[in-house]
């Protein structure tokens, strides 16, 4: 997968001790095609048009896009990256260890990379309205997916080639 194909760079340089050190505090690497992926682009705007088709809370959904990938890494105070938003806005959320936020559809959605065990790798969208975090579903040991959750992504891979098509 090429990403600089459908995406334009972030210029954020990705620092290396940055993301082992984050992967240390999650406990293990991310997805391989992430990891390529944050080395290559480290996040950017999304030029190539697309839309995703899913299903959240039991309605089919078919208007979703992804405006940009966030880098591992933002340091400021009006916007931030994977790390910021994991220590920021999520911070206490119960259940969200199990993945982060990589993306954003420019206003209504966010989209978060799973890292469980069942889930690994794959790529869901919620409503920005609709996240529970605080879900039975979300809670320790439970191995599902909340309905407000939809799949746009087997993989990381999987999810860019989708925007390709």
């Amino acid at each position: 997968m090429n990403w600089l194909n459908i995406i334009s760079p972030s210029n954020v340089p990705l620092d290396g001790e940055a993301l082992l050190q984050f992967e240390q505090e999650l406990g293990g690497r991310l997805p391989s095609d992430y990891r390529e992926f944050l080395f290559s682009c480290n996040g950017g705007k999304i030029t190539a048009k697309h839309t995703f088709e899913t299903k959240i809370c039991d309605y089919a959904e078919d208007d979703i896009s992804l405006s940009y990938l966030l880098p591992l890494s933002k340091k400021n105070p009006l916007s931030g990256g994977v790390i910021e938003c994991r220590t920021g806005r999520y911070k206490d959320k119960v259940g969200i260890e199990r993945a982060i936020e990589i993306g954003d559809d420019g206003g209504t959605g966010f989209f978060f990379l799973m890292l469980s065990q069942r889930f690994f790798g794959q790529v869901y969208f919620t409503w920005k309205d609709v996240i529970q975090s605080n879900s039975p579903d979300w809670r320790a040991g439970v191995e599902m997916m909340p309905d407000y959750m939809g799949l746009v992504g087997t993989s990381f891979t999987d999810f860019g080639e989708r925007i390709q098509k």
